[in-house]
């Protein structure tokens, strides 16, 4: 009983240190493999991106650390010339920190390209492993576009990668994710972006 009156008392303490330490402390008893980070977890107290996680979702999913870190690789590329582009958008999570970002430069008026079937993932293949099956991760174009309504420089390229990919052969690029989840179409979008990146890109 003492033991736990200490934790919570520890817990309760507006040291945001020492009840980190007091959580690592209980994870590692708990699975003890997990690495915990600190202070890389900012956005557990960064408004704006916690109103954006809320909006699709994910204040509570898997992905809050990998969407942190779209986030602060596209503000790395503010002075980076050239336009924007995702290959695999789902529900559109991935492209509105892209947009938002893009919408606060005042060096570059940004065009953000997508890309998608909007039908799911196309049929897996040997190299793809067991986990995925045709159709998974379908989100239509509509519920795309209500989740970037708020945003004119988009130009959307419905088909299978990389059959839309010459719509933009012209066009450079400052930064592109490649979410796929397949090896066939992350191939295909590697050797057709990476060329036109942008040097810092």
């Amino acid at each position: 009983m003492k033991i736990f009156k200490t934790l919570v008392r520890l817990v309760v303490t507006k040291d945001s240190l020492i009840r980190f330490k007091v959580l690592t402390r209980i994870g590692k008893i708990l699975v003890p493999k997990y690495r915990f980070k600190w202070p890389q977890m900012e956005w557990w107290d960064d408004p704006v991106f916690n109103e954006y996680l809320v909006r699709f979702n994910e204040i509570d999913g898997m992905n809050t650390d990998r969407r942190w870190m779209q986030y602060q690789l596209m503000r790395l590329i503010r002075n980076v010339p050239g336009d924007t582009a995702e290959c695999g958008v789902y529900k559109g999570a991935g492209s509105y920190i892209i947009c938002k970002v893009n919408q606060k430069n005042e060096l570059f008026q940004r065009i953000h390209y997508i890309f998608d079937s909007f039908e799911g993932l196309s049929k897996p293949v040997e190299s793809d492993g067991e986990h995925w099956v045709k159709g998974d991760l379908a989100s239509p174009l509509e519920t795309v576009s209500i989740n970037l309504s708020e945003f004119n420089n988009i130009s959307i390229h419905k088909g299978w990668i990389p059959q839309r990919f010459s719509d933009i052969e012209h066009c450079n690029f400052c930064f592109v994710h490649i979410d796929v989840d397949l090896y066939r179409p992350t191939l295909e979008s590697i050797e057709f972006f990476y060329p036109r990146l942008n040097a810092g890109g």
